[in-house]
């Protein structure tokens, strides 16, 4: 079933409310639109497998429609720019264009890698509802499974070549999880602490050898 057709079906308008719904089949469209001809940076998947995976990963543990809309809207003012924006805002309710305004980086000319994730967790640490620190969370739960799903597909060291030095990748997730946990239901708390003890026991497997 198409998921516009969905919209109207019976058994969507019975588990939530028909907006809702209608709201996540837009947010589908327009990260289709967003990020569908660009490529992963590792794997070269579609780079819109990742939002649909970080809005899975939120109804999964526990997140509401809106979350998970705010999951896979979450870049596509970040990689589209002025004209995703506008889109966006012509679609979309003044609450949900906050949150992934909130969750798209700004004024990141002369920051330096860590100056940038730094300011990013400030965005996490002052998440202003649950919702939004729901769809950060799912974001970097995300990112570390599809690394994990490419170094099983590719090997350790093909996958982690192009990353972050390890005791600085290591330092960025271990700070989103402390940020993020006291803000998220426990199913998600326990997806960030499985994948980031994921990439604790890769990096020393790749340092040791």
């Amino acid at each position: 079933m198409h998921i516009t057709s969905y919209c109207s079906s019976p058994l969507a308008q019975s588990s939530w409310p028909a907006a809702k719904v209608q709201d996540l089949a837009k947010a589908m469209g327009l990260a289709s639109q967003t990020h569908g001809p660009y490529p992963r940076k590792i794997s070269g998947t579609t780079y819109l497998s990742h939002p649909i995976l970080a809005a899975g990963i939120t109804l999964k543990t526990g997140g509401t429609p809106r979350a998970a809309t705010i999951a896979l809207l979450h870049d596509v003012v970040e990689e589209g720019g002025p004209m995703a924006l506008e889109t966006l805002q012509s679609q979309f309710d003044p609450e949900i264009c906050h949150a992934v305004t909130y969750m798209t980086p700004g004024g990141r000319d002369g920051m330096d890698w860590k100056q940038r994730k730094l300011a990013s967790l400030h965005r996490m640490a002052n998440a202003p509802d649950t919702d939004i620190a729901m769809a950060f969370a799912s974001d970097k739960a995300a990112t570390l499974l599809e690394l994990e799903w490419d170094c099983a597909h590719m090997g350790h060291s093909m996958a982690l070549k192009s990353l972050r030095d390890g005791d600085q990748l290591l330092w960025y997730y271990q700070s989103c999880v402390a940020q993020l946990s006291n803000k998220v239901p426990q199913a998600m708390r326990s997806v960030l602490q499985q994948k980031l003890t994921w990439l604790t026991a890769r990096l020393k497997d790749q340092t040791a050898k």
